[in-house]
């Protein structure tokens, strides 16, 4: 299987923050010209500058993608447990948890198996969770990633931010690619996110995390689960959400569904995180 979290779900970069007057763009404001401003307005966009756990939920579709005919397939919800810790080097470190479960697209209901509309055949469908995933962000907001899957190729690049009035918005580019598989052809994995956040939320000298909206799309490769074996296409997918979410306003299918397969993760997240953190 070859998926997000696979492709490093919880994916950073960089900015360039611009202070402009209403509607339009400008040159960077003071506080927001060098890395360590650049890094801390990430870091209160994408997690938070104290030690608190920084929930992110977004919700997504699916469709295959053949000869560019799209079919409808299922929908997903995700969460992202993920605390951050600033590094001696000005470097921040993030360690996060991610679940991820599939949908019926009509019902809403968490999916434990599924009619594959190409072949006809019904599959099981995955409940299994993510390994924590260990990233660092460095001064000039590059992502490092602690280790990746064998035979996997990681590129990741992002846009500078673009300030209009009070809207802060950049994007993140990410491919990755993995071994040929059994129907020789390479896993594939490309997605573009989009962060957005409020200039005036960021210029608070007191703020330790902000509000911020997400977005993305990706294309990627048939997940192994769908016993597609070498037929022709691929999945696209698309969605939104947030980091900073309220743990009460995480969707009941997701929590229906974790506290059947993973219940540890209603519980306090701290205790899954902080021994990763400071192990």
């Amino acid at each position: 299987m070859f998926d997000r979290r696979e492709a490093i779900g919880a994916i950073g970069g960089g900015l360039a923050l611009a202070a402009a007057a209403p509607g339009a763009m400008a040159a960077t404001p003071p506080g927001f010209g060098t890395p360590t401003g650049r890094m801390r307005a990430f870091i209160l966009m994408r997690g938070a500058l104290d030690d608190r756990v920084v929930t992110g939920c977004f919700r997504g579709r699916y469709w295959g993608c053949v000869n560019g005919a799209m079919t409808p397939l299922f929908n997903v919800v995700s969460v992202i447990f993920s605390r951050y810790r600033p590094l001696a080097d000005g470097s921040y470190q993030s360690i996060a948890i991610e679940q991820s479960y599939f949908l019926d697209r009509t019902t809403g209901e968490y999916l434990q198996s599924f009619v594959n509309p190409y072949t006809g055949k019904t599959v099981k469908v995955p409940t299994d969770g993510y390994p924590p995933t260990l990233i660092v962000f460095t001064p000039d907001l590059s992502m490092k990633v602690a280790a990746l899957p064998p035979g996997m190729a990681f590129d990741h690049r992002s846009t500078p931010f673009v300030v209009q009035g009070d809207d802060v918005i950049m994007n993140e580019i990410v491919t990755a690619t993995t071994s040929p598989k059994a129907s020789g052809r390479p896993g594939l994995h490309h997605e573009i996110t989009t962060l957005h956040a409020r200039l005036s939320d960021l210029r608070r000298k007191d703020a330790k995390k902000v509000p911020c909206a997400v977005t993305y799309t990706n294309v990627k490769s048939w997940r192994g689960w769908l016993e597609m074996g070498d037929h022709p296409g691929e999945t696209i997918s698309s969605g939104d959400g947030s980091f900073g979410v309220p743990f009460a306003d995480i969707p009941a299918s997701w929590k229906e569904a974790a506290r059947r397969y993973h219940p540890e993760l209603l519980g306090d997240p701290v205790k899954l995180l902080d021994p990763l953190c400071h192990g």
